[in-house]
């Protein structure tokens, strides 16, 4: 705990949250990369969200996402951050999404879930989405 709150002395509150995180819930905190983490996938602005999905797309297909000993990922995290993104009242983001391929979401989202989220999107673009 000294720790962290060496971290806020020096002025670097990011790394001081996220020791903070990860001292109370090991194995749940997913860090994706220095400058993104989890909580981007929900921000309000469109491009924060549109870069945590690009940021998530190259952890996938790097094959960082499972492998690496420094990231906790599993695939209920990636169904979760992929099935809310699809989600997205922002086209973009959704698109950015699809982009990521069949493949991948095939490999990480449930079959129904994702069935049910591409008979949503058809309705939104049915509306001129």
């Amino acid at each position: 705990m000294d720790a962290v709150f060496a971290e806020e002395k020096k002025g670097d509150r990011k790394k001081m949250i996220e020791k903070f995180v990860s001292l109370f819930l090991p194995g749940t905190y997913h860090e994706l990369s220095l400058n993104n983490d989890v909580l981007n996938f929900y921000h309000h602005d469109t491009s924060v969200r549109l870069s945590a999905v690009k940021s998530l797309k190259s952890t996938i297909i790097d094959g960082r996402g499972t492998s690496s000993p420094h990231h906790s990922y599993d695939d209920n995290f990636f169904s979760s951050v992929l099935l809310s993104r699809l989600s997205d009242d922002e086209p973009t983001v959704v698109k950015a999404v699809l982009d990521m391929g069949e493949e991948v979401l095939l490999k990480h989202v449930d079959k129904t879930e994702l069935l049910n989220s591409l008979q949503k999107i058809s309705h939104h673009k049915s509306q001129n989405w």
